[in-house]
């Protein structure tokens, strides 16, 4: 989390959001301390955003589908990061590190920008080389990802996400198991 407000200052001119919608008292918690931590640090261009409990799908759709682009500065290895293919079906391009299922669903330079993770991050505690180094990466990222054709990236994700294919690969793949053809 210490990455968005290092990347909100370095670029002024966008709207940072961060959102998310807690469902359980230690995510408030969490939510509460992440705030406190970052206080002092939150530049005017970030905001953090509750979304309803009520209809958050819709609210997060309707967020996802007005962004520039989708930030997943995901830092731990995700099999598969719904909410990227949840960006992209709304035509916004994603960020994010090139770590564990991202790359299969991000199309580097096509559905959005694929960056290395410094391999010093996170930093040690007296060191914030590895901080500048990841939001160097990131901000690469955001620059790239900001001239990408938003028709393509949902044209990308409806043909490669949508429930008959994904039902009719899920099949081909158990057949081909089941068959001993590949594994």
């Amino acid at each position: 989390i210490e990455l968005i407000p290092a990347l909100a200052r370095r670029h002024p001119e966008l709207q940072f959001v961060c959102a998310w919608r807690p469902d359980s008292p230690d995510h408030f918690e969490a939510e509460a301390e992440i705030r406190d931590g970052l206080k002092a640090q939150i530049p005017s261009n970030l905001e953090f955003l509750t979304l309803p409990e009520e209809d958050h799908h819709e609210a997060k759709r309707d967020l996802m589908a007005r962004a520039a682009i989708f930030l997943h500065p995901a830092t731990y290895i995700e099999a598969c990061a719904r909410g990227v293919i949840e960006a992209q079906a709304c035509g916004t391009p994603v960020v994010a590190f090139r770590k564990g299922g991202t790359p299969e669903i991000v199309e580097d330079g096509v559905t959005g920008a694929l960056v290395d993770l410094p391999p010093d991050y996170p930093p040690v505690e007296a060191s914030v080389q590895g901080g500048q180094a990841a939001t160097d990466c990131l901000s690469a990222g955001i620059k790239l990802a900001l001239r990408l054709d938003r028709k393509r990236v949902r044209d990308r994700a409806v043909s490669h996400f949508d429930r008959p294919r994904m039902a009719s690969d899920y099949l081909g793949l158990y057949g081909d198991l089941l068959t001993g053809r590949k594994w």
